[in-house]
């Protein structure tokens, strides 16, 4: 009885505090204008139909989106924002496709290269591809789909990248090459996951459970922290997109 009783407040407390959240989150998402609108001023990014367009209006057709991809249903929404990167147009992207039982999604950056690569490398995270996160997710209902951009594999000549990640290249000594710029290395292993290509017109870095971003919002924890707010969330990512376009900047000027 002792327990029970103990139990009873307890779980009154925890879905109170839910449905707070809830009524908080739900009160946040149908305001989110001024959310985007900082959002946009501090980023650079813009809605690639409207890039010319008032920010105002831009926050508010942007929030018209989000709120649409998360308002349920079947279909196909894609959120995407475009931002001058030193000359070069940089492109981040969400998308998410609902079916009758269940979803796939993607998410990630490309940054398009005014001229091709003197040669091609991808650098991810190990476990991608490998057997071990096949029998993993062969007991959830995930499924990662993965594949090498180049078919050499090779050795960056940096035991703790080595350790990490795999890489390939179209020339062995490329990898090396980019990890020595400044801060590139410790940049690249800063980040939570990685997959990050260089290709013949662009580079990319794609994110699909957007780990990186979770990562900025302090995880899990975090975001229950900032009660589920997407404003709060959102303006712990913005550092976040800072790195990453950075790293892929740095990436493509070393690469051509």
């Amino acid at each position: 009885m002792q327990q029970l009783l103990f139990t009873v407040p307890i779980m009154a407390l925890a879905i109170g505090f839910a449905v707070w959240n809830m009524r908080r989150s739900q009160a946040a998402m149908a305001n989110m204008g001024p959310m985007f609108l900082t959002f946009f001023e501090q980023t650079g990014y813009r809605n690639p139909d409207m890039p010319n367009a008032p920010l105002p209006m831009q926050a508010e057709a942007a929030a018209q989106k989000y709120r649409a991809m998360f308002a349920g249903g079947t279909g196909n929404t894609m959120i995407e924002y475009v931002r001058d990167m030193n000359g070069l147009v940089l492109r981040h992207h969400m998308t998410y496709q609902h079916t009758g039982s269940g979803y796939s999604m993607a998410a990630g950056w490309s940054l398009a290269l005014p001229r091709q690569p003197r040669a091609g490398w991808h650098i991810a995270e190990k476990r991608f591809g490998s057997v071990g996160l096949a029998v993993k997710e062969a007991f959830t209902n995930v499924e990662t789909v993965w594949s090498a951009a180049y078919p050499h594999r090779v050795s960056s000549g940096d035991p703790e990248v080595d350790a990490r990640f795999q890489c390939y290249a179209t020339d062995p000594g490329v990898i090396p090459h980019v990890l020595a710029q400044p801060g590139f290395r410790a940049a690249l292993l800063a980040l939570a996951e990685v997959d990050l290509r260089v290709l013949p017109d662009r580079v990319s870095f794609s994110d699909p459970m957007q780990k990186n971003l979770m990562a900025g919002m302090g995880g899990a924890v975090g975001a229950m922290a900032a009660g589920y707010d997407p404003a709060t969330l959102m303006q712990a990512t913005i550092p976040v997109h800072t790195r990453i376009a950075d790293l892929m900047y740095q990436a493509g000027a070393a690469s051509v």
